[in-house]
């Protein structure tokens, strides 16, 4: 299994900063800790426009969440791509090989 790095690195912010997950989603305007269990567990990570609220609810620093953030953006979509490429590599059909007319 892949090491959630993201997610530890997130919880590692809320417990430095004493809160729990229910904590800190009220703090950031959610009404259910489970965002920030989902967060923690990298099914999905802070929203970029939630990212300020993050940082004042936890301590972090704005450029090491805004890094964290997009790291982890950008291996989602790079895993994403990968899929959609894989995906299309198998529906790809092969095409007749047709004869020229056209003498050289």
């Amino acid at each position: 299994m892949e090491e959630n790095r993201t997610g530890n690195t997130l919880k590692k912010w809320r417990e430095n900063a004493e809160l729990s997950q229910g904590d800190l989603a009220k703090k950031m305007g959610y009404t259910s800790p489970q965002i920030v269990s989902n967060w923690e567990r990298g099914i999905c990570t802070v929203p970029p426009k939630k990212a300020a609220l993050f940082c004042k609810a936890t301590g972090a620093k704005q450029k090491d969440v805004i890094t964290l953030i997009m790291k982890d953006t950008t291996k989602r979509m790079e895993q994403r791509l990968a899929g959609l490429f894989a995906a299309t590599a198998k529906k790809k059909t092969s095409r007749p090989q047709v004869k020229s007319t056209v003498e050289l």
